[in-house]
């Protein structure tokens, strides 16, 4: 026999010790007609005097009185301290099986706290990165540089050379599709080799205009930057468009003797601009000119 108030077979610790009658009622209480504890398979006690059914269970989520009341703000710590209680006797009196249990618990839950995880229930351990933000990302689109429109900004400087010679009484400058293709691929090679020269490894001035069939003619090199701040003649200033950047190439060439002297040439008569960024926004441009 198990003593149910103990959870074990104490007899000596026992209030009421059970007869002989006594464990005969027991037996009868497993069907339901007794007040005695239930002995499961397992050893656990279960008193079917106190246990609920289903239907007092909803009727007692349904009533309000002040039995409902008091079951809350009292009768509940007092259950849940007594099974505390118990639970830390059964833990000293046969630590090692009650440590068991307590072990099976403990991983019970943990698979249950994985599988939580693994459907989206629970915390998931996910990288900062990982994680959107529509103010970060609105933040950060902000700051990204916008693309640049590179054969806007190769017509505009085209345009503000001719505007510039046009004061001066000279002709405006024809486009050349064989001299805009070269000025675009030296521009390319300047970019590749991250430096500002009219003659790199296989690719000379000569060259380049001898491929676009000039016979005579010229060309100007630069070598500025796109969306930063740029010191010019005229002061600081904040390249962040297409005008902006074809003008302030523009200025740069005419604030050079030598390349100005190119620019104003009277015998050209056809151009070609070539434009190229870099990475980090660094603008290298190239124009050919032939007579």
């Amino acid at each position: 026999m198990f003593c149910g108030e103990h959870l074990g077979d104490h007899r000596a610790d026992c209030f009421d010790p059970p007869t002989e009658e006594n464990a005969s009622g027991d037996s009868n209480t497993a069907s339901g007609t007794g007040g005695s504890p239930d002995v499961a398979p397992d050893g656990s006690v279960v008193r079917n005097t106190s246990a609920p059914t289903q239907g007092s269970e909803a009727e007692d989520s349904k009533s309000t009185g002040p039995r409902g009341i008091f079951w809350l703000l009292i009768g509940a710590p007092i259950a849940i301290a007594s099974r505390i209680t118990g639970a830390a006797k059964t833990v000293f009196r046969y630590p090692t099986t009650s440590l068991w249990n307590l072990t099976k618990i403990v991983l019970l839950l943990g698979i249950v706290v994985i599988l939580a995880g693994q459907v989206g229930i629970g915390p998931v351990d996910t990288s900062p990165g990982e994680l959107a933000s529509p103010l970060a990302d609105a933040a950060t689109n902000a700051t990204n540089p916008a693309e640049i429109d590179e054969q806007q900004v190769e017509r505009l400087v085209r345009e503000g050379i001719n505007e510039r010679r046009a004061d001066r009484g000279l002709t405006s400058l024809s486009s050349s599709a064989s001299l805009q293709e070269q000025a675009q691929l030296h521009s390319e090679d300047m970019v590749g080799h991250d430096e500002l020269a009219h003659n790199l490894p296989g690719s000379t001035t000569e060259e380049r205009l001898s491929m676009a069939s000039c016979d005579t003619g010229g060309e100007n090199v630069a070598q500025t930057w796109y969306q930063n701040r740029v010191d010019t003649a005229e002061g600081e200033r904040y390249i962040d468009d297409e005008g902006e950047l074809a003008e302030s190439l523009v200025t740069q060439w005419m604030n050079s003797p030598p390349h100005r002297e190119n620019l104003l040439r009277k015998e050209w008569s056809d151009t070609g601009v070539g434009i190229e960024l870099t990475d980090d926004d660094k603008v290298y441009a190239t124009q050919l000119f032939c007579a």
